[in-house]
């Protein structure tokens, strides 16, 4: 048969030991607690300084994919292909319609444990002749952190056409596509046209525009003249009205392989004379007088 426990408290109380073993404990506890406590706020608030530095980057990104916002903020500014330290900014505004400045980031300023330590526009690789990569290199200094002051770095990749060591245009990456397509087309058209036009979704040359003749011929107004280094099918084209069906839309080809099949055809043959800056229209024999006196031909100028 079990003992039965004594489970009566004993009429003396507690004794010195039992008290300052539980004092002890209560103060562990209590310590625990407060360093808990203390950690968890540190920890909340780099969250928090953290979260505003995302929010500040994104409104900056968000103001820059204007072209307009970009070129204000950075046009003028040195710009030296190759030097790794960039050049330092002083600050990033918004404009108003006006062209008021209103400052987004400052340098040197502080904002809730939060300092921005740095600004600088780094040089990135030479794309074309007067576009290069850069990056728009932002340091923040966060004073809270639990570990001390703790530096924060972001960056957000640009675009800038330069001239003569200064900044004279730039996008963000999100006009990536724009400058890609630039490139293909100067590389396609053999360095004749280098600006795609979003709107053709065709290539063209910088301050160029096509120019509409007669039937048979069309010329540069004067001053103008064709894009370096041009060929015929860049830089003649035809204008035809939308409603006209061609009467043999395919022609027959013979392939290297000997089968035959059939492509579309072009509706008249086109010359370019660089000399005189004209393009001349050849129609096909099966198209109607009647219906070649409502074509066009055009030439593409760049005018100055």
């Amino acid at each position: 048969m079990r003992p039965k426990l004594n489970l009566k408290i004993s009429k003396r109380g507690f004794t010195l030991v039992s008290l300052v073993t539980s004092l002890g404990v209560v103060t562990v506890i209590g310590l625990t607690l407060a360093a808990f406590s203390a950690s968890s706020s540190s920890f909340f608030s780099s969250m928090d300084q953290i979260g505003r530095i995302n929010n500040s980057l994104e409104e900056i990104r968000n103001t820059l994919a204007d072209d307009i916002q970009c070129k204000q903020n950075f046009a003028g500014m040195d710009f030296k292909g190759g030097d790794a330290t960039g050049t330092q900014i002083n600050k990033l505004s918004l404009f108003d319609k006006d062209l008021k400045s209103h400052e987004i980031l400052l340098l040197d300023q502080h904002s809730r444990g939060i300092t921005t330590k740095d600004m600088r526009l780094i040089p990135g690789p030479q794309l074309t002749a007067d576009v290069n990569a850069a990056s728009l290199k932002l340091t923040f200094l966060k004073a809270s952190s639990a570990d001390g002051s703790q530096e924060i770095v972001r960056t957000i990749p640009i675009f800038v056409s330069v001239k003569a060591n200064k900044v004279t245009n730039c996008w963000v990456k999100k006009s990536l596509a724009t400058v890609v397509y630039n490139q293909i087309c100067d590389a396609i058209s053999g360095h004749t046209m280098s600006t795609f036009d979003p709107v053709t979704k065709k290539c063209t040359a910088a301050n160029a525009q096509w120019f509409t003749g007669t039937s048979s011929s069309a010329s540069c107004p004067k001053g103008a003249s064709v894009p370096s280094k041009s060929v015929a099918k860049n830089s003649c084209g035809m204008s035809i009205p939308t409603a006209w069906v061609d009467p043999q839309p395919l022609i027959s080809v013979t392939f290297a392989d000997g089968s035959i099949g059939s492509t579309k055809r072009s509706q008249a043959l086109v010359a370019l004379d660089v000399t005189s800056n004209r393009c001349s229209c050849v129609w096909a024999t099966n198209i109607s007088d009647a219906d070649i006196a409502t074509f066009r031909c055009q030439i593409l100028c760049v005018v100055p």
